[in-house]
């Protein structure tokens, strides 16, 4: 049980650093690995 909320909190995790703003991802250097915006 604890182990699956983890794992959710991680999942959680990692959606929000895919959600981050175009101009972070730049910065980040992570531009060639994201899609263009709609």
């Amino acid at each position: 049980m604890n182990r699956q909320g983890s794992l959710n909190k991680e999942i959680a995790r990692n959606r929000a650093l895919t959600d981050k703003p175009l101009v972070v991802l730049v910065n980040e250097g992570s531009f060639e690995k994201t899609p263009p915006p709609p």
